[in-house]
């Protein structure tokens, strides 16, 4: 694994997460109330019915998947620039703010605990894929 460093802000962490279908009724009532509210930022909600670590997705096959188009990070950092701190559980493939984009999250002895996306920074179809 390369020592490549993978940071993104901590209030950038966790922006778009990916997770199990089961979570889909509340999030789409969540998603309403906000959109009725007018908030112009949908605010985060840390309850869900079903965690992705129920899933039991080992972390190696998501690299396997990943691999060829995303590298992986060995050094996942979050923070501002006063206040960096690794992320011992963390993991991620690609670039924080890059081009390609990334997924990254934690894990829990091997296993996905939480996966989210970093958006491709470019139009460049090479990484839309």
């Amino acid at each position: 694994m390369p020592d490549q460093l993978f940071f993104i802000h901590e209030h950038d962490w966790g922006e778009l997460e990916l997770l199990p279908v089961e979570n889909r009724r509340r999030w789409l009532a969540l998603t309403r109330q906000n959109q009725a509210s007018g908030a112009a930022k949908p605010w985060r909600n840390t309850q869900k019915d079903c965690s992705l670590l129920a899933r039991e997705i080992p972390l190696h096959v998501l690299e396997g998947l990943l691999a060829p188009r995303l590298p992986r990070s060995g050094n996942v950092q979050t923070g501002s620039s006063a206040s960096l701190r690794v992320v011992e559980d963390g993991f991620a493939f690609g670039e924080g703010y890059g081009e390609g984009g990334a997924l990254y999250g934690t894990q829990v002895r091997g296993t996905i605990h939480s996966l989210h996306v970093q958006m491709p920074q470019t139009e460049d179809e090479q990484y839309l894929a």
